[in-house]
């Protein structure tokens, strides 16, 4: 695998989309849950007036993780079937967040209600994305089947 130009803006990419859905998700948070969790998370320190310039970069560095991670197993393990490369991915991003959670002191590392949020907030978005991405290749999959069978056709035509 070379690291190219294209790799770069690819990682760029995914490092915005990522670092989008996160903020938008923790803006919604603080928004409903911030005054209450306040005291107990770091993330939410300013209540539910915004976030604080630490939590944003906070973000925008799991983000930056989380993209090149997603960025290696699909090139390094491009040859793997699908469930393992989701598989694997599951379990580095899980592993990446859980790292965050105790550096950043997200919430408290004892709290079983914060392990189970974070638990059931990363399986829906985890599960929303595969099911988004599933689609996604289904479709590319159904184009590049068009385009070859159009490509067999005028070869046909030609003999």
């Amino acid at each position: 695998m070379k690291f190219n130009i294209t790799s770069l803006f690819k990682i760029a990419n995914r490092t915005i989309v990522t670092f989008s859905v996160f903020i938008l998700t923790l803006s919604l948070l603080a928004l409903f849950t911030g005054n209450v969790t306040q005291s107990i998370s770091t993330m939410f320190q300013l209540g539910n007036k915004g976030l604080a310039l630490s939590t944003i970069a906070q973000s925008f560095l799991i983000s930056c993780t989380i993209a090149i991670e997603i960025f290696l197993i699909e090139n390094y393990c491009k040859d793997w079937p699908t469930v393992y490369k989701a598989g694997l991915t599951f379990f580095a991003v899980i592993l990446t967040a859980m790292i965050f959670i105790v550096i950043f002191d997200w919430f408290p590392i004892n709290s079983i209600l914060g392990w189970i949020s974070f638990l059931a907030s990363f399986l829906l978005f985890f599960t929303v994305s595969t099911f988004i991405m599933t689609i996604k290749v289904k479709k590319e999959d159904e184009e590049i089947q068009q385009l070859f069978n159009s490509y067999q056709k005028s070869k046909e035509n030609k003999i």
